[in-house]
């Protein structure tokens, strides 16, 4: 779909900087925002999934130029050249994209915040609190995604703690240079990570 995406409806030309801008349809050819945005999201997914390293950096550089279509003051506009508001586009797509990269692309996330970044499954409630995070998903199994600001001593799934996993297995994996935790579970909608 992304090749599609690129070579019928995408600009990226040198003047966007290694970004690839997506116009709304052929006859309408002004960047879109929310169009720019979800092919940065389906670079992110694709490169999360693969390793594809230029697809990481082209998503990366694709995020950063639709973020220009979002004004200081919060108001999300269609397109560069477009300074109409598109509800449906601008806060109902666009955002979501942005939230489906970070989940993607951790890096994306704040360094200094604690966030929950994606789910498989609802989330139905969560607690931040200093070096603690607990949350309850709808669905029983599931394999969640948090960025901390500290490094994970505990982390437990349905009261019972959880060991780290290689990811095919319940249990969690964490990468201390992104401070990015993996968690997989299964039989178990309440969770709770707790630091050193």
């Amino acid at each position: 779909m992304a090749p599609i995406l690129k070579t019928e409806f995408g600009d990226a030309g040198p003047k966007w900087l290694g970004a690839t801008g997506i116009r709304e349809q052929t006859l309408w050819q002004q960047l879109s925002g929310s169009h720019t945005a979800r092919y940065a999201s389906l670079l992110a997914i694709w490169s999360s999934l693969t390793g594809d390293a230029a697809a990481r950096e082209e998503a990366l550089r694709s995020f950063a130029l639709a973020s220009y279509m979002n004004r200081g003051d919060g108001i999300v506009i269609f397109s560069i050249c477009d300074q109409s508001v598109w509800f449906s586009d601008g806060y109902f797509d666009y955002v979501s994209h942005f939230v489906d990269g970070m989940a993607a692309l951790p890096e994306m996330a704040p360094a200094g915040e604690d966030h929950l970044l994606g789910s498989t499954s609802v989330i139905t409630g969560i607690t931040y609190a200093a070096g603690n995070i607990s949350y309850s998903a709808f669905d029983a199994d599931g394999t969640e995604t948090l960025r901390l600001t500290f490094t994970p001593a505990t982390v437990t799934a349905g009261g019972k703690k959880l060991s780290v996993s290689d990811g095919t297995a319940p249990g969690y994996t964490f990468d201390p240079a992104l401070n990015v935790l993996k968690i997989f579970r299964t039989g178990a909608k309440d969770v709770t990570v707790s630091g050193k």
